[in-house]
């Protein structure tokens, strides 16, 4: 569905990452770039279950050596929802992926996304709601750049909601019904 809500994104930047903890989701990658930004007025949430007390161990271990992150756990899609409002960028560091379903709830909240590795049919750039960044350098390069550049964020945000509102909420279910 459209989100319908203002879209009132917190003063400080927010980027945030949400996949629960697997190893193909890549979540060091983010801890990464958290630490490659502490020089930069920005936060860093990561949401999403931990697998386990030893893996929750590790997690409070980095998470304690940086200022700039935090783990929130698993929230309910609506608490996810209701954080990806306030963010500014939202990044996946997964291996592979089909669609992900984050990248539209990002895109309605007016995120664009930064993705390591996926990006279906070339949609991030064709489309100017995000970056395909393909290599590490260049996906923290990306966020820099768009932690930095507000009139770029807001643009390709805005994009990114434009987008989702014409091809992936129920207002474009009669084009769906075409293709079945």
């Amino acid at each position: 569905p459209l989100y319908k809500d203002d879209i009132v994104k917190a003063d400080k930047i927010q980027v945030l990452w949400i996949a629960n903890y697997k190893s193909w989701k890549q979540p060091h990658l983010f801890f990464d770039l958290a630490k490659d930004c502490q020089d930069i007025n920005a936060e860093f949430i990561m949401i999403g279950r931990i697998g386990n007390k030893r893996k929750q161990t590790l997690l409070n271990k980095k998470i304690n050596r940086l200022d700039n992150i935090n783990h929130l756990g698993e929230l309910s899609i609506e608490e996810v929802n209701n954080f990806l409002a306030k963010a500014h960028i939202f990044v996946n560091t997964s291996l592979d992926e089909g669609f992900p379903n984050t990248f539209i709830q990002a895109w309605l909240r007016e995120v664009p996304v930064v993705s390591l590795n996926v990006n279906p049919d070339n949609i991030l750039g064709k489309n100017n709601i995000g970056v395909h960044a393909k290599t590490y350098p260049k996906m923290l390069k990306d966020i820099r750049i768009l932690i930095s550049d507000s009139k770029l964020r807001t643009s390709m945000g805005e994009n990114a909601r434009r987008y989702a509102k014409e091809t992936h909420t129920l207002d474009n279910i009669e084009n769906l019904i075409k293709l079945f």
